[in-house]
């Protein structure tokens, strides 16, 4: 369920829910994506309507897997 995702020109991420990441979440690559989303601008955020829905997508997913794990 991970989704690449622009921020900007030159600059690009990947989103994975807690499930998908398997690297180190306090590692620097960590660090430095959560500095890159944080940084950006709404502009940079919102000037791809399909990258929008890609990511309402993605939380959505990630919310519904959440709330099931809490149910269980």
């Amino acid at each position: 369920m991970a989704i690449d995702f622009k921020v900007g020109t030159n600059r690009n991420c990947t989103f994975y829910t807690r499930q998908e990441y398997r690297g180190n979440p306090l590692s620097e690559e960590a660090r430095s994506g959560r500095q890159l989303i944080t940084s950006a601008s709404s502009s940079d955020l919102t000037r791809d309507s399909r990258q929008l829905a890609r990511l309402l997508q993605f939380l959505r997913g990630a919310l519904v897997r959440a709330s099931r794990r809490r149910a269980a």
